[in-house]
């Protein structure tokens, strides 16, 4: 959200929500499921045609997983 929010001020945040998410299921490795725009909106969808919003949120999510990452925090061994 932080990268996106630089260029686009009226990106909101939906929070983050944890479940069981029948995609990720079986998953033998650390998974996230990223939800970044909605096709139904119109102005997300315009958005999404666009490489620099593309690009923002890759560099958003590529942050993320390093900030996850530098923190040391113990993935499960299920």
């Amino acid at each position: 959200i932080r990268e996106l929010r630089m260029d686009y001020k009226e990106t909101r945040d939906l929070g983050v929500k944890r479940s069981l998410f029948y995609v990720l299921l079986g998953v033998k490795m650390p998974a996230v499921l990223v939800e970044t725009s909605f096709l139904s909106n119109p102005n997300e969808h315009a958005l999404l045609g666009k490489e620099q919003y593309i690009q923002a949120i890759a560099n958003g999510i590529a942050h993320g997983v390093r900030g996850f990452i530098r923190t040391g925090f113990p993935l499960s061994r299920e």
